[in-house]
């Protein structure tokens, strides 16, 4: 008997979802061995209102292609649940022309005109600007610019790490008149929120909210790092302190697994939705929280989902012995998987080979010391101790 007085339980929400979707599997002892769970818990499930556990649920929504705020978003009414659930499908394949309808259905015909293009002068003044190492922004007037000109601004910016004024002057191009802030609101909404999740910021909250409304219109379609954003802002929501304080990491009791559960899903979701070349980067952050979410529930893991994904990807994927992030990342996985002796040899021959700047292996441990704060992995305190002696190394050099 389903409550529909109440919040809807995950225990209600999956037998709604198994009603829903009965035509999708054949019976409960395969849908059991399919998602890698007693066949026992899918009796208890729809036997008893109660939560389920986050491993599992992360295994129904890749059984069924559904999104993580299927868990997340809150519902009183069984029926009012079944009939929105199809909004919680991923969809994988859906054409450039099923984009734009959906783009132009939140556009007033009214307000459509031409774009704007820049002036030569702007396109003069932004060569010159791509130049400059750092930008000042009281040496220009931004509010006689066009809007194209001013996102193109905002851009360099951006790779300057300015953020703040990066952000406001695209919040310039609201005030404007013209086509250009409807036509690209996705892509300024999109740069937005890199801006609002950047590490001088750290507004995850506003910057989850656009990446959510984007999610919906299906933005994530043409831009799949729409979903690696929204991982990782879960992530850093879950795991990291906002506040300028000496502990970087919340603790254990701290965690809100519930975010935790949707960036590993949202990971792995990105991962199945790029390209074979870009894959690399959100496999091997899946891999990480896969292992933390093991930890932290104190459940030892057999590591088949992530020898499944490691194997999958070097098939696919050609690692750029001179790009740092490709051979870090190979690496890292390879320690996740306990083979730390070419772990390290492949970082060895990189640092024999290239040099690596600063921010790039600095990252790199800092991932390593949230990974090893939360699991106390015997490996992976090898894999840091190396790494950090060899920059260490490096830098007297």
């Amino acid at each position: 008997m389903l409550n529909v007085t109440d919040k809807l339980s995950d225990s209600e929400k999956f037998t709604i979802i198994l009603q829903k979707y009965c035509h999708e599997y054949i019976n409960q002892k395969d849908l059991a061995q399919e998602m890698g769970i007693p066949q026992q818990s899918i009796s208890d499930w729809k036997k008893h209102s109660r939560n389920i556990r986050i491993k599992n649920r992360n295994a129904i929504s890749k059984k069924f292609r559904l999104t993580d705020m299927v868990w997340l978003d809150t519902f009183d009414d069984a029926v009012n649940f079944e009939e929105q659930l199809d909004n919680y499908k991923i969809i994988e394949n859906i054409s450039k022309k099923s984009i734009v309808e959906k783009i132009e259905t939140l556009i007033s015909p009214n307000i459509i005109e031409p774009i704007n293009e820049m002036t030569k002068e702007e396109k003069v003044l932004l060569e010159l600007i791509s130049k400059e190492k750092y930008i000042e922004l009281s040496n220009y007037n931004l509010n006689d610019m066009t809007s194209a000109s001013l996102f193109e601004f905002a851009i360099e910016l951006k790779k300057r790490n300015q953020v703040k004024e990066s952000l406001e002057t695209l919040k310039l191009i609201d005030t404007n008149e013209g086509s250009f802030k409807y036509t690209f609101h996705y892509q300024i909404q999109h740069l937005k929120a890199i801006l609002l999740s950047h590490d001088r910021l750290k507004d995850w909250n506003q910057s989850i909210d656009i990446l959510r409304l984007l999610y919906v219109a299906y933005y994530h379609i043409e831009e799949p790092e729409i979903i690696t954003l929204l991982a990782s802002n879960y992530k850093r929501k879950a795991l990291c302190r906002c506040n300028d304080c000496s502990k970087k990491w919340k603790d254990r009791e701290e965690i809100d697994m519930d975010l935790l559960s949707s960036a590993t899903i949202l990971y792995r979701e990105a991962y199945e939705a790029k390209p074979k070349a870009y894959k690399y980067y959100d496999a091997i952050n899946f891999a990480y929280l896969y292992k933390i979410s093991n930890s932290l529930e104190e459940k030892e893991s057999t590591d088949v989902e992530l020898k499944e994904i490691y194997q999958e990807l070097m098939s696919q994927w050609m690692v750029e012995k001179s790009n740092w992030w490709e051979v870090s990342s190979q690496a890292e996985f390879l320690m996740l998987l306990g083979d730390i002796d070419l772990a390290i040899f492949n970082i060895t021959e990189f640092l024999e080979e290239h040099t690596v700047e600063k921010f790039n292996i600095e990252t790199t441990l800092r991932q390593l010391e949230m990974y090893l704060h939360y699991t106390h992995d015997a490996y992976a305190q090898k894999f840091y101790d190396y790494l950090y002696e060899s920059w260490v190394y490096i830098e007297k050099m």
